[in-house]
C-alpha cells in the first residue's frame, strides 16, 4: 500500500470523495485534469464535499479560516503539480486534517445548538408559567 492510501486508510477516507482520487492520482503518478480543476473549486473541492451545517459565504467559501486555509493547501498539493512524489501523501495530510477540523465545528455547532434549543425551551416554560403572578 501506497503512503497517501495507507494513511487515508488508517483514517477511513480510503472511499471518501477526495479520497479515491487521491489513491488514484497515486497509483497513476499524476493528477487528472478534472482533479486539478475541482480542486481548485470551493464547490468542488475538499471543503466542498464537507457537510452543509459547516457555515460558508456565498461563494460556497469556508467562514473558519483554519478550514479556509487547509482547503488552500489541499488545493495547492493537488493543483499546482508538484514534482515531488510526497505531493498525494500530503494531498492525503491535509484531506485528514480537513476532515478533522470539519468535525470539530460539527460538534461545536451541535453544543451550539444544544444550548440554543435548552434556552428557548426554558424561554417558553416561563412565558406559560403564570404562577409568578398569583
Amino acid at each position: 500500500m501506497k503512503p497517501a492510501h495507507k494513511l487515508l486508510f488508517e483514517n477511513n477516507l480510503h472511499n471518501s470523495h477526495w479520497g479515491l482520487r487521491i489513491i488514484a492520482a497515486e497509483s497513476n503518478g499524476y493528477y487528472e485534469k478534472k482533479d486539478t480543476s475541482d480542486a481548485s473549486s470551493w464547490f468542488s473541492c475538499a471543503c466542498g464535499k464537507l457537510d452543509d451545517h459547516i457555515a460558508r459565504n456565498m461563494l460556497d467559501v469556508p467562514l473558519d479560516d483554519d478550514l479556509r486555509r487547509l482547503g488552500n493547501m489541499f488545493d495547492i498539493w493537488v493543483a499546482n503539480h508538484h514534482p515531488i512524489s510526497s505531493r498525494f501523501l500530503h494531498a492525503a495530510e491535509y484531506l485528514v486534517a480537513i476532515e478533522n477540523r470539519s468535525l470539530e465545528l460539527m460538534k461545536e455547532s451541535l453544543k451550539l445548538r444544544h444550548r440554543v434549543n435548552y434556552y428557548i425551551k426554558k424561554r417558553r416554560n416561563n412565558l406559560l408559567d403564570f404562577s409568578w403572578v398569583l
